[in-house]
């Protein structure tokens, strides 16, 4: 019996040091999963806000690509918002677009050596700068994208992968009583920017895009290339046939659109090849916006002035017909 109770004794002393080594196992890894707590973290001072991300299973991983948006709210027209990279970057390829409209700041990091050499990483910071202007500045949640051996990884998917992200609050952004911010070494400086590169070329079918970055600081400038002029060939010409004026059709050498332009008949003011009541609108709408129509047209009663005669005159014409 006693050999019994020491068994049921040292059964009972061991599960309890089995709880205590379970519970400290927990403990442990509940400790670890509270400390990959993956978060991205703006900090404002003065007239910039710093950007960093902490991704902590990312650093072991070699992610080629990162991108991330910012939504700002500015205070003025006037004022210019500026991405500057953080230099520790190992990313080749720093882009940033700003657009005043939407008020979003992309951000785009690409390279051939994994991004995250470290965690937290430091992505830069987002700059304002024009008299007394202000903005506040809010993470684009589910704005941010990996690109991980080829697999593009975002919104529910990143996730998945790598765990809740924690959003910062907003920061506030101003030039108010604050002084310009020396860049590395202690000393401000002008942008040195290189050459131009096209990135998009530009058709008469849409607009192109070409940038250029700073040596000093990496700062990326995006510029639009205007869309170019559609160039025309003729197809051939129409005579007039009584009931239609004569007209010439063309078509773009480019993109193929095609184009047909009337020859001028009086009182044909939107050129479309008849004369109509639309005509008659036209003119009395250029008299009341004071805009000139071309007289050789729009004169229809030549008498040398083009006024709201002319109009009544198509109107009675058409009536006439």
């Amino acid at each position: 019996m006693l050999n019994n109770r020491n068994i049921v004794g040292k059964i009972k002393k061991l599960s309890s040091v089995m709880a205590a080594l379970l519970f400290c196992i927990l403990t442990l890894t509940v400790g670890a999963s509270a400390e990959a707590v993956n978060k991205i973290e703006l900090k404002a001072r003065g007239s910039e806000a710093q950007i960093t991300i902490d991704f902590p299973q990312a650093a072991a991983e070699e992610i080629a690509s990162l991108q991330l948006s910012l939504s700002l709210d500015v205070s003025s027209d006037k004022a210019e918002i500026e991405f500057i990279p953080d230099s520790g970057l190992t990313a080749k390829i720093i882009e940033s677009r700003y657009h005043s409209d939407t008020g979003i700041l992309n951000i785009y990091l690409a390279g051939t050596e994994a991004i995250f050499s470290s965690s937290p990483l430091s992505i830069g910071i987002v700059k304002i700068s024009g008299s007394a202007s202000s903005a506040t500045v809010n993470i684009v949640k589910d704005s941010v994208k990996f690109v991980r051996g080829g697999e593009l990884i975002e919104g529910e998917n990143l996730t998945e992968v790598y765990g809740d992200i924690t959003y910062p609050d907003h920061v506030i952004i101003t030039t108010k009583n604050t002084p310009s911010r020396p860049v590395t070494g202690g000393s401000s400086h002008t942008h040195s920017y290189g050459d131009w590169t096209v990135t998009v070329n530009a058709t008469c079918s849409k607009e192109g895009e070409r940038i250029r970055t700073c040596r000093i600081c990496g700062r990326t400038d995006i510029e639009t290339i205007p869309q170019l002029e559609h160039d025309y060939i003729s197809l051939g010409s129409h005579e007039a046939d009584g009931t239609t004026s004569g007209y010439t059709d063309y078509m773009c050498v480019h993109c193929a659109q095609t184009k047909r332009e009337f020859d001028a008949i009086l009182g044909d003011v939107d050129k479309n090849g008849r004369v109509n009541s639309l005509d008659a609108a036209i003119i009395l709408k250029a008299i009341v916006n004071k805009t000139d129509l071309e007289p050789s047209v729009a004169d229809f009663n030549k008498d040398g002035t083009v006024n709201a005669l002319d109009a009544a005159a198509i109107l009675k014409w058409i009536v006439s017909q």
